[in-house]
Order: structure tokens, then C-alpha cells, then sequence
């Protein structure tokens, strides 16, 4: 950490530092210095949609679902069709506790991951077929 302080001393104004910084800290498993890092990048990539999924993860780790999601919304709107996206916005809306919200997310995340994803598009419709269970009913057999 200290080599990243250093550097950021030298070149504040270096996205990729900031970037690095924040992958770092969120190995570390200091979450909040991680998402202030990546905050910090963003400024230099605001429209960079791994970033953006990055963030979202990160918030998500931190249970802050509300900022999780604007941030999985930003990534959707600049690339709306981004399957990945719309995986982690409907994980995210699981463990929030939304499922009407998590089935519609799943189901187009389904739609948009391209056929190479064939493994996650499997792992996706077992947790939709789980989801669509009638209430009361466990989740694991």
C-alpha cells in the first residue's frame, strides 16, 4: 500500500493507480477504503462499465444494496444489453431481499449473456426455478 500512497503523491490525477489501489484494498478486505479508491477512479473513467460492476460489488460486499444498485444501473445504461450486469443486479436483489425483482433481473440476464456463458445461464435458471418455488417451501432440498 504504501508503493500506491507514494505513487498517488507523485500522480494523483492516474486513474489506473487509483484503480490498482482499490483492487488491492478490496483483497485486503478493507471495503471501505477499496470504495473510496474506486470512487476516486471513477472520475477518470465515469463511464467504464467494468468499474461501474466493480463498485457495485464492492457496495454489495458492504451491504449498501440502494448504492449497489444505482451503480448496476449505471452499468445497464451505458450498456443496456450487458448480461453480467443484469446477473449481479438480480444476485444483488436476493440477498436485499427483492425476488419479484431478482426474477425479472435473472430472467434478463438469461436473455443477454451470450451462449459461451452456457454454465451461468444454467446456474441462473436453477436459482430462477428456486425463486418461482411457492412460498413456504425450502430452497435446498
Amino acid at each position: 500500500m504504501d508503493l500506491f500512497k507514494k505513487g498517488l503523491t507523485y500522480r494523483e490525477d492516474n486513474g489506473n493507480l487509483w484503480w490498482m489501489r482499490g483492487e488491492v484494498e478490496s483483497s485486503m478486505g478493507r471495503v471501505k477504503d477499496a470504495i473510496s479508491s474506486f470512487e476516486h477512479a471513477l472520475k477518470f473513467f465515469p463511464g467504464n462499465v467494468n468499474l461501474l460492476l466493480i463498485l457495485g460489488k464492492t457496495y454489495g460486499r458492504d451491504k449498501q444494496y440502494d448504492k449497489a444498485l444505482s451503480y448496476y444501473d449505471k452499468a445497464i445504461g451505458v450498456h443496456p444489453n450487458y448480461g453480467e450486469a443484469w446477473r449481479l443486479r438480480g444476485l444483488l436483489c436476493i440477498d436485499k431481499g427483492d425476488i419479484e425483482a431478482a426474477k425479472g433481473n435473472i430472467r434478463k440476464a438469461i436473455a443477454f449473456l451470450p451462449s459461451e456463458d452456457a454454465e451461468k445461464k444454467q446456474a441462473l435458471n436453477e436459482v430462477l426455478q428456486k425463486l418461482e418455488m411457492p412460498a413456504g417451501l425450502p430452497l435446498e432440498p
